[in-house]
């Protein structure tokens, strides 16, 4: 960043100064509340600019910052798991996998750990908000020679990348709350990762950064400090409202040869929810099943954005299709669900 002008109020001379990480420190002649405005320039290449494809292995030390011999073989454990081999890739290729693994990550609590180590099975799970998966991205990264910047707010945490001759690129793995309260922001915008086509974006990345770009503005369901438990007798909101009310399809999946031989499954649509959608909650989900299964059981799901199929999820409730698939399922939304973004899915009961 270059700092291009600075407002006090009140007026006074500041110095500023620049620490190897590149964070601002200010200070001026005298005690008590001031109100500073800085307005700074950032190189668009930070955001979303291509890395030179060229630079080889010779320009990264392996492990270069991480000093824990202990740490740096469960990352060489996780970059067999990932598939990432300086050996294999070029670094471009490496670090483009890299992004792509930690984008598919799911927003969802994770399991006790109890006598393992959670770098490691946090990555093997691929489960995590954004500090979780800027974190083991950053071991990960510096395991292989990149030099990694881990950054965050109260709000978002991100990674930065220095790559040799062009400097530091901001990669955003995802994982944000998909709303916030923003305030003094006037009319600008904020950068919400879909345009950075540099690096991978798998479908679950896209879900979360359309969501983010897209979803309301009252910062009632992932913003720290707010929401819960449902404690206070269901008034807590879950954000499903703009998800549910989307056409949402799922081929039931079969296993085996047999299986692969088979005819596709039925799928499930949800049509429509009708009622609020808060824990403890009830609510009326309609919705329709093809081809149609006269007395067909359909189970109704609450799975993370991102979810790979169903069984991660949890089960909300169930109806049976009359003889053109329709359905409704009177449902309760659960009273423990935890923070995060979820969708309402439907499967077929074999």
């Amino acid at each position: 960043q270059r700092v291009l002008e600075v407002e006090t109020e009140p007026r006074m001379e500041l110095e500023i100064q620049r620490d190897e990480a590149d964070n601002f420190y200010v200070s001026g002649p005298q005690k008590g509340l001031v109100r500073i405005n800085m307005r700074v320039a950032v190189g668009r290449q930070y955001f979303d600019g291509s890395l030179d494809g060229s630079v080889g292995w010779d320009a990264f030390e392996a492990g270069a910052g991480l000093d824990d011999r202990y740490l740096l073989n469960e990352a060489q454990t996780v970059l067999e798991m990932i598939g990432v081999s300086r050996g294999e890739q070029t670094p471009l290729q490496a670090l483009e996998r890299l992004v792509e693994y930690h984008r598919e990550f799911e927003m969802r609590s994770a399991p006790r750990m109890e006598g393992i180590d959670r770098y490691v099975e946090l990555s093997r799970l691929q489960l995590g908000v954004c500090r979780h998966r800027a974190l083991l991205f950053t071991i990960s990264a510096m395991a292989l020679g990149f030099k990694t910047r881990y950054v965050f707010n109260e709000a978002h945490a991100f990674v930065e990348v220095h790559w040799p001759g062009q400097g530091w690129r901001r990669i955003d793995l995802g994982g944000a709350a998909d709303t916030f309260d923003y305030q003094g922001r006037g009319d600008g915008s904020v950068h919400d990762g879909l345009g950075d086509e540099e690096f991978p974006r798998p479908e679950s990345y896209e879900e979360e950064m359309s969501g983010f770009a897209g979803g309301d503005d009252n910062g009632e369901a992932d913003a720290p400090g707010r929401g819960g438990t449902g404690e206070g007798g269901g008034d807590d909101p879950v954000d499903l409202m703009d998800q549910v009310r989307e056409h949402q399809e799922m081929a039931s999946e079969a296993d085996g040869e047999e299986s692969q031989r088979a005819e596709p499954g039925p799928t499930v649509e949800l049509v429509e929810v009708d009622g609020e959608i808060y824990r403890g909650r009830e609510v009326t989900i309609r919705g329709r099943m093809e081809p149609a299964q006269a007395g067909a059981s359909v189970r109704v799901v609450l799975v993370p954005v991102g979810a790979r199929d169903t069984g991660r999820g949890i089960p909300v409730g169930e109806a049976d299709a009359d003889a053109q698939g329709n359905f409704q399922a009177r449902v309760t939304i659960p009273q423990e669900i935890s923070l995060g973004r979820w969708r309402l899915k439907g499967e077929v009961i074999e």
